[in-house]
């Protein structure tokens, strides 16, 4: 049953929803590659180097 579901997806991507408590392929994907979009490089003057961004988890309307 779950290789018919696992087909029934994108090849590459799979299922664009969480699985679980995990992210999906997508999601890893964009939280690996997203971008800090912001006005000016000189934004980022007050923060260390090593400073990980990361946005708020969001709750699904199913985990509320």
């Amino acid at each position: 049953m779950a290789e018919k579901v696992d087909a029934a997806f994108h090849p590459y991507w799979g299922s664009l929803l969480k699985e679980a408590g995990d992210r999906s392929s997508f999601g890893v994907q964009v939280a690996t590659y997203a971008d800090v979009y912001m006005r000016s490089v000189s934004s980022l003057s007050h923060y260390s180097p090593l400073q990980h961004f990361r946005s708020p988890r969001d709750l699904m309307p199913h985990e509320l």
